[in-house]
């Protein structure tokens, strides 16, 4: 699993992957968990997650 966190104001993000090189076309999951900055869970959190598509044309 290929993981990070980092905190955005009051929040603690984690963010993992399930698998540290997902391969072309193979399915995937993104796992967050936000806690407070006392760790403990955060039971509401809005936030925009972008992402980007690389296809060889």
């Amino acid at each position: 699993m290929n993981s990070a966190e980092f905190t955005i104001g009051n929040n603690r993000i984690q963010i993992a992957i399930d698998f540290a090189m997902p391969a072309v076309n193979e399915k995937y999951k993104i796992r967050f968990h936000v806690t407070s900055l006392d760790l403990k869970d955060v039971k509401r959190f809005k936030m925009g997650v972008p992402y980007f598509l690389m296809t060889n044309k």
